[in-house]
């Protein structure tokens, strides 16, 4: 990450002028861990140098996002994580199998799908029985994300809350959604009562959209009150950057402005999570990210 913020001078007087990231209902609670690129090839050194910014940083909550794909297992990794939060008393969801099909798959035909996510289900099954032997866990947490743009018909919707059943350990199951606009927010909202009724998904971690240009904070703050009116257990996942790639290109980000960060955190309501700190909010993302977690640390001296 080659971006540079103005200067460290007014960097820092942009959050200590109203410092809502040390105090209250803005604080962040915790992060996703994606273990893709240089997170993947972590060692423990690397994994106890990030875990020192986190206690700083006051996190006590951590999402794996995946903990396997179709060639890799990332049970080291896990062990580590899981034993650096059970020495914190910190909370663990593990993340279940992944694999980058799931997107061409879910945005092709119907046909096929069905047979496709009873692979996935059978894949996380026995990962999940590994997980369980491998580290203490708050809850699962289930990477195939929701949108609201290849759910629509009900035998899509049909299809969603079978796979959601089948796949979804004993215990606390979380996963992520984001609205982009195909769907009107009574009908994304039915979407997810539908989900927290019929499956034993009951947390949902609603991206708020910011840092991909999906949405304004403004607009991330009302769907985030509008469905947990709707008694949805809803809790908002920050996003840290800010993308730089275009559409149909290979992802790429830089760490957010801090001002908009702040007002992310300002209307993220109670256990807000990260994504993702050690990217963008850690010296081991770089310079900028780096300045980022020197600047956040300085409001919570």
């Amino acid at each position: 990450m080659t971006h540079s913020l103005a200067s460290r001078r007014g960097f820092l007087a942009a959050l200590t002028a109203a410092p809502v990231w040390a105090r209250g209902p803005a604080r962040l609670e915790g992060t996703f861990l994606q273990l893709t690129g240089a997170l993947a090839r972590w060692d423990s050194a690397q994994w106890d140098e990030a875990f020192a910014c986190f206690r700083r940083l006051g996190l006590k909550e951590y999402i794996i996002q995946w903990s396997a794909g179709p060639d890799q297992e990332f049970l080291s990794a896990v062990r580590m994580i899981g034993a650096h939060a059970a020495a914190s008393r910190s909370r663990l969801w593990a993340g279940l199998y992944f694999d980058e099909e799931y997107w061409r798959r879910v945005e092709g035909p119907d046909s096929g799908l069905s047979a496709y996510l009873d692979e996935v289900a059978a894949r996380s099954a026995a990962l999940a029985a590994k997980l369980r032997q491998a580290v203490k866990l708050h809850g699962w947490y289930i990477p195939q994300e929701i949108d609201d743009l290849n759910w629509r018909t009900p035998a899509r919707r049909a299809m969603l809350l079978a796979f959601l059943r089948r796949v979804s350990p004993k215990g606390r199951v979380a996963i992520s959604g984001f609205r982009g606009g195909s769907l009107p927010v009574d009908e994304f909202v039915e979407l997810w009562r539908s989900i927290a009724r019929e499956t034993p998904v009951k947390t949902l971690f609603l991206q708020d959209g910011v840092g991909t240009g999906k949405a304004t904070v403004e607009q991330a703050s009302a769907l985030r009150t509008r469905l947990a009116r709707s008694r949805i257990k809803v809790r908002a996942v920050v996003e840290l950057f800010e993308q730089t790639s275009q559409a149909g290109a290979p992802f790429s980000a830089k760490p957010a402005p801090p001002d908009r960060i702040e007002r992310q955190l300002g209307n993220a309501g109670k256990g807000a999570i990260a994504f993702s700190v050690p990217e963008y909010m850690t010296p081991l993302g770089g310079p900028a990210a780096a300045r980022l977690y020197e600047a956040a640390i300085s409001v919570r001296r």
